[in-house]
């Protein structure tokens, strides 16, 4: 499946090794404000918009398709890249447990 991505990699930090991530609930409020403060930044820096056409473009492609696993895994992996360009090697995506969040709602 074509990219079909203007995402540019400055490369601006060398982060290297792999991120630990984490479910949301189980990040503390310091890290839950990180990680939103660096998808702020990526938004005004104009590289969120970038994400949002490329899923958009390659939807039709990637959904449905035997590249949906690959191709999401890549594009979460060049997003948490950019994350860390516009804010810190310890920023990582977390994740959503739905098996415990789904039974008690009114968790943070």
């Amino acid at each position: 499946i074509s990219s079909g991505l203007a995402i540019r990699s400055s490369q601006a930090q060398n982060c290297s090794g792999t991120s630990q991530r984490k479910a949301w609930r189980d990040m503390t409020c310091s890290e839950q404000d990180d990680y939103l403060q660096a998808v702020i930044d990526l938004k005004v820096s104009g590289k969120y918009d970038d994400f949002v056409r490329a899923h958009a473009h390659n939807a039709g492609n990637a959904h449905g398709s035997p590249e949906f696993l690959p191709w999401h895994r890549w594009f979460l992996y060049k997003f948490e890249e950019a994350l860390q360009e516009v804010s810190s090697c310890d920023i990582f995506i977390p994740y959503w447990t739905w098996e415990r969040d789904s039974e008690n709602e009114s968790q943070p």
